[in-house]
């Protein structure tokens, strides 16, 4: 059944940092992201009215964060496990944001909604007919 799915602020999600330049350290990636939401936190901060302690308990908080090889030798993935508020936090802030004012690398994150596997069939055939 393909019925619309609500998600709730603390729901888990995956986020997808794409086509990290293979120079970059995984730490540097997650201290980039953090410093970014954290800044957009900021600047949010004065637009909303929210109870400063919830605000605390919804900052980036990263559960797990696994590095995968790219599409190519000089770029690599991330796959970032959070809160739904935190996944679409990260987004807002980093995503196209260049990693620093050096680089036309940007940051590129995506949030994972579908994951589809494909096995790939072995040759059987072997000589068992």
């Amino acid at each position: 059944s393909n019925q619309p799915s609500t998600t709730s602020p603390s729901d888990p999600a995956v986020v997808l940092a794409s086509r990290v330049p293979s120079h970059t350290m995984p730490t540097e990636l997650l201290d980039f992201i953090t410093a970014s939401a954290d800044e957009a936190k900021r600047d949010d901060d004065h637009h909303q009215q929210q109870d400063q302690e919830q605000q605390q308990l919804q900052g980036i908080s990263l559960e797990f964060a696994k590095v995968l090889h790219g599409p190519e030798a000089d770029v690599y993935l991330m796959l970032l496990l959070c809160t739904q508020s935190t996944a679409e936090r990260l987004i807002r802030s980093c995503d196209g944001k260049a990693y620093n004012p050096l680089e036309s690398d940007a940051c590129r994150l995506h949030l994972v909604t579908e994951i589809s596997i494909t096995e790939i069939a072995e040759d059987t055939a072997g000589g068992d007919k």
